[in-house]
């Protein structure tokens, strides 16, 4: 469906789409968290690469890449050394990967963003991601729940 430019005056679901959007991705390779989040929450979940690519690239066909802040999870260090053995350390690598082609897709296209160190959300519960952000979700997982509080954070101006 093609929604056209933010310069529209049609109030529906193009002035939903034109909001200010806080975009949130856990890199992962299995599936990436994202959570699109406005003034209120748009969509959580997991998505490939290339369907995150998508989005952003959409973003990018409106006009509306300076209008959206694009949070990626992107540690620092390249250290692959992790207590999970040989297996979560090649993982750490993949993941660092996919992080890197997110920042190189939005640097090509001139898509604003940002990276943020991982802040340790993978640890919180699906109860108390609930309880913080107050979305009531039924199921979450570890990456969603790492986008949603990324997002959260942002828009709270915390991080």
């Amino acid at each position: 469906m093609v929604l056209g430019t933010c310069q529209t005056r049609n109030k529906s679901n193009l002035e939903k789409f034109c909001m200010s959007k806080i975009i949130a991705i856990d890199p992962d390779v299995s599936g990436s968290g994202v959570c699109i989040l406005s003034d209120e929450l748009e969509f959580i979940g997991t998505l490939q690469l290339w369907e995150i690519f998508d989005i952003l690239f959409d973003l990018r066909l409106r006009g509306l890449e300076k209008n959206n802040t694009v949070i990626i999870e992107q540690s620092k260090s390249t250290n692959t050394w992790h207590k999970g053995g040989k297996g979560a350390a090649r993982n750490v690598g993949r993941n660092y990967e996919i992080s890197n082609q997110l920042v190189k897709f939005c640097e090509r296209f001139d898509i604003k963003f940002r990276t943020i160190e991982p802040q340790g959300f993978s640890k919180v519960s699906h109860k108390s991601f609930n309880e913080i952000t107050k979305w009531n979700l039924k199921k979450t997982n570890p990456e969603t729940r790492v986008a949603g509080l990324f997002a959260f954070h942002v828009k709270r101006g915390i991080l």
